[in-house]
């Protein structure tokens, strides 16, 4: 695996890697009996604890792929034009 292709990869995990809180918090719901609302943290035990709110917190992760998608996308732009340019001097 080249360098060119480790960085796509990196890339793509930085840009998708708000999804695997929101699936553990919605797994773990899932499993527990338990709702995630979107306004307040509803109550889900486990053993003695209460982790609903930690679940909440865990699936608003999901809102930082308005943050990590578009700046994936201009870090790609930028490295698409510095590897045509490179490309272009090289005879």
């Amino acid at each position: 695996m080249n360098r060119t292709q480790t960085g796509l990869i990196a890339l793509a995990g930085l840009a998708l890697s708000p999804f695997v809180p929101t699936l553990l918090a919605g797994s773990a719901a899932t499993l527990l009996g338990c709702e995630i609302q979107y306004m307040d943290a509803a109550p889900c035990l486990l053993g003695n604890w209460d982790i609903g709110p930690l679940l909440t917190n865990l699936f608003f992760c999901l809102w930082f792929l308005l943050l990590t998608v578009p700046l994936a996308a201009v870090i790609l732009t930028v490295w698409g034009i510095i590897w045509a340019v490179r490309a272009r001097k090289t005879p």
